[in-house]
């Protein structure tokens, strides 16, 4: 008889604890504050600027002659272009600006 109540309240014990456990709430989610994307637009502006104030013929590319007054990109030249194409596209210089 001592087994039966020991067995019992083994049962009782397990229950109540699985119970607890499946009645408890999950902790609230703070809401994620919005992106600013001001500053990444006005930077992609200043970029695009940039870019076509040294494209002098209007190609959509960078000739090292146009570069040749940015002394950081002039000096790096061959690592912006990173298709070693002798010229730096819009999309290698978004890369490495």
């Amino acid at each position: 008889m001592n087994r039966s109540i020991k067995l019992s309240l083994a049962a009782a014990i397990a229950f109540a604890a699985g119970s607890a456990f499946a009645q408890s709430t999950p902790p609230a989610q703070q809401p994620t504050p919005p992106q600013a994307s001001a500053p990444v637009d006005s930077n992609k502006a200043v970029l695009d600027a940039r870019f076509d104030a040294m494209d002098a013929n209007h190609d959509g590319f960078l000739a090292k002659d146009e570069v040749a007054k940015d002394r950081q990109l002039s000096q790096n030249f061959a690592v912006w272009d990173s298709n070693g194409d002798g010229k730096i596209s819009r999309s290698e210089f978004d890369s490495h600006a």
